[in-house]
């Protein structure tokens, strides 16, 4: 007897899809709405369309998502890693007297005006 080959199966969406959207909305029906941080809760209508503006962007997904990681203050600085516990200097790559923030490396860093 033959059986039909194992698939994975979401069952949280109707036609058994995985996405992103509906885990995030799982994921705040289990934990709640109080889990949610002050940077990262789209609670204002200006929030609400700063996303929706930037995930319908017709631009590359990378794009996106740097976008997002910035907004957040998640990208990878020297001082975000830092305050991490992840033993590495917070100062600036180039500049090593300056702390390397996202505002640093995107705006204030005399090698990112540069280019």
């Amino acid at each position: 007897m033959r059986h039909p080959p194992d698939q994975l199966i979401w069952h949280y969406d109707r036609e058994g899809k995985f996405s992103v959207r509906n885990a995030y909305r799982v994921a705040q029906h289990f934990l709640g709405s109080s889990t949610k941080t002050t940077a990262s809760a789209s609670n204002t209508s200006t929030d609400s369309i700063l996303w929706w503006t930037l995930w319908k962007a017709n631009i590359p997904a990378k794009v996106k998502v740097f976008w997002w990681r910035v907004c957040l203050n998640i990208l990878p600085t020297h001082d975000n890693l830092a305050q991490k516990k992840v033993p590495i200097n917070g100062g600036c790559v180039h500049y090593g007297l300056m702390l390397e923030t996202t505002l640093h490396v995107l705006r204030d860093c005399p090698f990112a005006r540069c280019s």
